[in-house]
């Protein structure tokens, strides 16, 4: 930056001193031409020596009014130089300043970057967190679909049972009237029998009762952390929009600061 505001000042330098030779090159033409002139009166007026005094005389005062002016217009384009000189500094100074502000956006863009990272570092693990969480939710769902099964085939083989049982007693029945103690011993087998389907049934209720209130338990739990982790994702993803417009009016600040006159920017 230092080396181009260097480059920049010995270019304006090189500029005025330009402007500076070709006013004092036209001064000196224009002192020419005078000083031809003066010696062409002079051999006009060799008749005599009082003419010849006459002319040179004229000739020195067209010099003098002549030196006057360049005089006059080196002054002018003195000033003008310690105008540009002026110019010169303000541009330097109004560059050091733009070159200051756009290294804050810069880094206020890097920062913004940096945000802009981690917040879609955050979103990804999130969201893998979520699909995480929908696998179980799956994994829970084809368990319990599991138990359901198991326990539609447990009812089944009640039912069987008691199908079967139902076909004992009727045998038992049947058989009654032939043989009391068999029909006694056959009645044993049907109370116990009973006594362990009853036992069975009760069982297969509990289980299939704390089963139903287990997995809608953690049914539950995970349909309310996907629902917390939708939400969270929602939130990033606007935060994430909201910071891309932000870097977005950043970056077109930046090229209208370039676009700028006497923006010098490394």
């Amino acid at each position: 930056m230092a080396a181009e505001e260097t480059e920049a000042s010995w270019q304006y330098e090189n500029t005025c001193e330009a402007e500076y030779a070709s006013k004092v090159e036209f001064c000196s033409i224009s002192d020419q031409r005078a000083a031809k002139d003066a010696n062409s009166e002079s051999r006009q007026c060799v008749a005599g020596p009082e003419c010849y005094v006459v002319s040179e005389v004229d000739a020195l005062e067209e010099e003098r009014r002549r030196l006057v002016l360049r005089l006059q217009e080196l002054e002018d384009a003195e000033r003008e130089g310690d105008e540009l000189e002026v110019k010169l500094g303000q541009a330097r100074d109004e560059g050091a300043f733009l070159k200051t502000a756009l290294g804050d956006l810069y880094q206020l863009v890097a920062d913004r970057n940096a945000v802009l990272e981690k917040v879609c570092s955050e979103h990804s693990a999130l969201r893998s967190t979520l699909e995480e969480s929908q696998q179980q939710a799956r994994l829970a769902q084809d368990e319990a679909n599991e138990l359901a099964s198991e326990r539609d085939e447990t009812h089944s083989r009640c039912r069987q049972e008691h199908e079967e049982l139902q076909n004992a007693e009727v045998r038992m029945q049947d058989a009654e009237g032939a043989m009391e103690r068999e029909h006694q011993e056959t009645q044993s087998k049907v109370v116990e029998a009973s006594r362990q389907r009853d036992t069975a049934h009760e069982l297969v209720t509990k289980l299939n009762d704390n089963i139903t209130s287990n997995l809608q338990q953690r049914l539950k739990g995970l349909e309310d952390e996907n629902k917390h982790l939708q939400g969270k994702i929602s939130f990033l993803e606007g935060d994430c929009d909201k910071i891309s417009a932000e870097n977005t009016e950043l970056e077109q600040t930046i090229e209208e600061v370039k676009k700028k006159p006497n923006c010098v920017i490394s």
